[in-house]
């Protein structure tokens, strides 16, 4: 956090914590309601994992 907060205004963190709280939140519901994967978007699973 450290880090963070030497680059990024309070601001910035906020808008950084809430981007990450929203789309952990989304992810939670897709696969809660089982949501399949379009398969025009498989190509990019795993992008990122190294």
């Amino acid at each position: 956090m450290g880090t963070l907060r030497k680059n990024l205004t309070d601001r910035q963190v906020v808008e950084l914590i809430t981007t990450v709280g929203y789309y952990t939140m989304l992810a939670g519901l897709l696969n809660g309601l089982n949501v399949d994967i379009d398969p025009s978007g498989e190509q990019y699973l795993g992008l990122g994992r190294d």
